[in-house]
């Protein structure tokens, strides 16, 4: 019975050191103070560790109002009115008291322990959440944006692709007529062809012929002068003979003769 009065008195002397830390009356931090003095000896060391934890928060916190305080305790409790969440405060310090005084629930340093590293992961809960939270939005939101900005340079490449696909959907009459036209473009290569050849081979039989006829026509000079000069030949020789000069000039003779006789 002496172990749960002393635990009972710890427990009250903690929520009072915890109401004025919370309340920031300079009036119960000077009680803490002095009720530290008196029962340091009956007190554990860790019972002293959280006393001067609580002392340091007390100066550390900021002054919060006393109804803004209670009213967010309030709203912490479960219930969805005053009355209930009332009742359910009531019973649940019926329940500790009871506990406590039976011996039901025992503080020492493993519930300590527990009671530190659930307060600690409620204020991670608190300060850090929101801050992973908020960053790991931002991962979320980057992400996110480069994956959308990926699809809309995915939907612009499919775009594009489909507009330069339709503007190729008369490919196929355009092929069509290009090979027709491929076809003319090879006949009338055929036929310039076989017309440039009969052209060449006329320029050549044309020239043959001239060529036939520049030779006839040496040929024929040729001849006409080897004939002019026999003859001239011939006529020198016999004008050389006597007997061709006498008759030639008895004839002329004969005629000087005829004209004389005729102008009589």
């Amino acid at each position: 019975m002496p172990e749960v009065d002393r635990q009972s008195r710890l427990v009250a002397s903690r929520k009072k050191r915890a109401n004025g830390a919370s309340s920031g009356s300079p009036e119960v931090s000077a009680d803490l103070m002095d009720n530290g003095d008196h029962t340091t000896s009956n007190v554990d060391p860790t019972a002293q560790i959280e006393t001067g934890h609580a002392i340091g928060l007390r100066y550390l916190s900021t002054p919060v109002d006393p109804k803004q305080k209670a009213q967010s305790i309030v709203d912490a409790l479960p219930g969805t009115n005053l009355l209930s969440k009332t009742g359910i405060l009531a019973t649940s310090a019926a329940a500790a008291v009871y506990g406590l005084s039976n011996g039901l629930i025992i503080i020492h340093d493993e519930s300590i322990l527990v009671l530190t590293f659930t307060i600690f992961t409620a204020l991670v809960v608190k300060f850090i959440a929101p801050l992973y939270t908020e960053w790991a939005d931002g991962e979320i939101k980057k992400v996110n944006d480069l994956l959308n900005g990926a699809r809309n340079k995915h939907i612009q490449a499919v775009e594009h692709r489909i507009q330069s696909v339709g503007e190729l959907k008369d490919v196929v009459s355009q092929t069509k007529d290009l090979f027709n036209l491929s076809k003319e473009t090879a006949k009338y290569e055929a036929d310039s062809f076989v017309l440039k050849q009969k052209l060449e081979v006329a320029s050549e039989a044309r020239n043959v012929l001239d060529s036939w006829v520049r030779f006839e026509q040496q040929q024929r000079q040729i001849e006409q002068e080897q004939l002019a000069n026999s003859v001239i030949e011939k006529v020198n020789k016999e004008i050389e003979n006597p007997k061709f000069q006498e008759k030639v000039l008895a004839e002329a003779i004969a005629d000087v003769e005829k004209l004389f006789n005729k102008s009589k």
